[in-house]
């Protein structure tokens, strides 16, 4: 994956296009319109002239430009089925937009008819000429289970199979540990803590555990609290294969029906997963905190530790709520324990948003599968105070860690989020004035602005829209080696050092502590940091980006498979977001679908700044946040969208105020 991207003159710019699964295009914060791609594919180094700017429907302004040249072409990486005609395979893409077939040259004996391969395009379809591609690999039969999901993976270039030499340097890595390995470690200054109450609090499924807590409390009424993280760095030494590979890779990427590791399993969910009864190697930050949330004292140590039970999110929210007598029974010795995480948790939350820290709480789509792969159930995940504990602990174990390693000047890896741009601010600004809220604070304003107009709007039909609305206005946070502080959480110092088995940068922190911990830091060790970290940072930002992009996409396969069953029933829900051709409606569960505006009877007319659609004629509009009944009209699964029509739908009457047309549209006749 490619950063390149350069200022050359007046509005013209060049860069590496990235082309999202609709056909569209951005470089760097340039939008480039599906129209304007002109032939560019993914990872091209493209030169772009901006040719305006506007408020970019929904997601705040934004330049658009478009692509004058392709300065030097990538060769992409093509997924699609293979088919056999005229005495050759050729490759039909499964995205939408790539409307020519590619030409096959190295077809092997095993290839059959309508096998997912993926194709690296070598030549490109031109006047005279068609695409020619090579087989990088067979991904399997067009009709094995799970086949689609591996092919959007798999076009995303995300790696399944480990390579032979990381397999080979895992070989002789332990399942378990060693007295004698523990002793040796405590020799050399690692901590025994096995003895201390540690619980793991994870989801039902989890199975690569990062973190485990302790807690107790002080007579003088303040709380130690103990976060343990797995050391990973023990197993994965710098510079191995298994830590390229792990570099390489980025995180691990979770997908409805499977999880592709950043390290192989036998790591991840065997020797340093934080198993329960298990002997393990851990970074433990031991902190005191008063009872107004503050960290009187804190400490930072290699350990080896001993998880004493685990529980799950819905086994606390159930032990807490619903009181269930089996739960009571099964945890009558840590509940004291519990009840006390609970109510530092409510401490540390209040705390974090009396600093104005933002919580976007939009919920998640779960995909629930059966054993087939076939998805029976698409709802909202779950979240209750349960998920808050652990969220709250974590959050305060990375700002302690990052605190730290900052005022001691280390070189690190940090997290940031920067302040969002008047602009985007501004459009927020204007959009939600037209739905009778506002935003204080000017055209910068502090956090607290934001989480002040959230708290306005909770419980309210908008709160959903006004949420995606404020979350789609700000910058996306990132990996640096440059503290610039947290802009959502209100925080000068932060980090990601919690999740070590599913995130490079946490496992690149713990290199850097272990280190400073063991006096093993050098000057010349040092300035090799300040050297690399900056490159690492950025590549641990993109495929992070690449990896939700491939759950998003694998997310709404999925949806659409399973809306298949209900084309022609009838749902309500809110219209939660518009764009100048038609809008957005989000179901209960989280399904959205889209409707045309030529699908509407008569003539409307998108009104951009107000996020409304006025018919012209009778003055019935549509609205963001408006209530609607809709049918399911189709499902477009190459493009992975679902199609909905306005059902028996009476929308309000409102006086036309006269602003400048901007587009219509007329229902088409059949």
């Amino acid at each position: 994956m490619a950063f390149y991207f350069a200022k050359m003159k007046d509005n013209h710019i060049e860069g590496i296009i990235n082309i999202s699964d609709k056909g569209s295009g951005t470089v760097g914060d340039i939008l480039v319109p599906f129209k304007y791609v002109n032939g560019a594919f993914d990872g091209d180094l493209v030169e772009v002239i901006i040719t305006e700017y506007k408020n970019a429907e929904f997601k705040g302004s934004r330049a658009i430009g478009k692509v004058l040249r392709i300065i030097e072409p990538s060769e992409p990486f093509i997924v699609g089925c293979a088919h056999f005609t005229g005495g050759q395979f050729i490759l039909v893409a499964d995205n939408a937009d790539i409307k020519f077939p590619i030409m096959i040259d190295n077809a092997p004996e095993e290839l059959k008819e309508d096998d997912k391969v993926v194709v690296r395009l070598v030549k490109r379809p031109g006047k005279f000429q068609g695409a020619h591609g090579l087989i990088e690999e067979i991904i399997g039969g067009g009709k094995e289970p799970g086949i689609e999901l591996t092919s959007i993976v798999a076009g995303m270039k995300i790696k399944r199979k480990f390579p032979e030499d990381v397999l080979e340097e895992i070989r002789d890595i332990p399942t378990e540990l060693s007295e004698e390995d523990i002793q040796m470690e405590i020799k050399n200054g690692r901590r025994d803590i096995r003895g201390l109450s540690i619980v793991t609090i994870d989801g039902e499924d989890t199975k690569d555990v990062d973190d485990g807590v302790s807690i107790s409390k002080n007579e003088d009424g303040t709380y130690n609290l103990g976060v343990h993280i797995a050391d990973v760095t023990h197993y994965v030494k710098e510079g191995s294969p298994l830590d390229r590979e792990a570099q390489e890779r980025g995180t691990s990427v979770y997908i409805p029906d499977r999880v592709i590791p950043m390290l192989p399993r036998k790591l991840s969910n065997g020797i340093c997963s934080l198993n329960e009864g298990a002997d393990r190697f851990a970074f433990s930050v031991q902190m005191k905190i008063d009872k107004y949330g503050n960290i009187i004292d804190s400490e930072i140590f290699k350990s080896v530790i001993n998880v004493k039970y685990k529980i799950t999110y819905k086994q606390i929210y159930r032990l807490f709520t619903e009181k269930t007598p089996s739960l009571i029974n099964k945890y009558a010795s840590h509940l004291e324990e519990l009840e006390l995480m609970k109510e530092l948790q409510e401490v540390l939350l209040y705390k974090r948003q009396e600093r104005g820290s933002v919580d976007f709480n939009l919920p998640e789509t779960k995909v629930i599968l059966d054993e087939n792969g076939i998805p029976i159930k698409v709802e909202a995940a779950e979240k209750n105070f349960a998920n808050d504990i652990i969220e709250e602990f974590m959050l305060l174990a990375n700002e302690t860690v990052a605190t730290q390693f900052f005022y001691m000047g280390a070189p690190f890896v940090y997290r940031v989020h920067r302040r969002p741009s008047p602009e985007k601010i501004d459009d927020l600004r204007d959009t939600i004035s037209g739905m009778g809220f506002t935003l204080k604070g000017g055209s910068e304003p502090h956090s607290r602005e934001i989480a002040s107009l959230l708290k306005n709007v909770e419980g309210s039909r908008k709160e959903r829209v006004i949420t995606s609305l404020a979350l789609r206005s700000m910058q996306k946070a990132e990996y640096s080696a440059s503290n610039e502080g947290h802009y959502a959480l209100a925080l000068d110092n932060y980090c990601h050092f919690t999740s070590p088995i599913r995130r490079y940068p946490d496992l690149q922190i713990h290199r850097i502590m272990k280190l400073i911990l063991d006096g093993k830091m050098s000057d010349e060790k040092e300035q090799e940091l300040r050297t690399s970290l900056s490159d690492i940072a950025e590549h641990c930002s993109a495929t992070e980006r690449r990896a939700e992009e491939a759950e998003r996409r694998c997310v709404r396969y999925k949806v659409c498979e399973y809306m298949s069953q209900y084309i022609g029933e009838r749902f309500e829900g809110i219209i939660s977001g518009m764009a100048s051709f038609g809008m957005f409606v989000e179901l209960p569960n989280t399904v959205e679908g889209f409707i045309d505006f030529s699908s509407l009877s008569g003539y409307y007319e998108f009104d951009r700044r107000n996020f409304t659609a006025v018919n012209r004629h009778s003055g019935h509009c549509y609205r963001l946040g408006d209530t609607v009944k809709i049918k399911v009209s189709g499902i477009d699964a190459r493009n992975m969208r679902v199609g909905f029509v306005i059902d028996d739908n009476r929308p309000k009457r409102v006086k036309y105020t006269g602003k400048k047309k901007i587009k219509t549209y007329k229902k088409k006749r059949r």
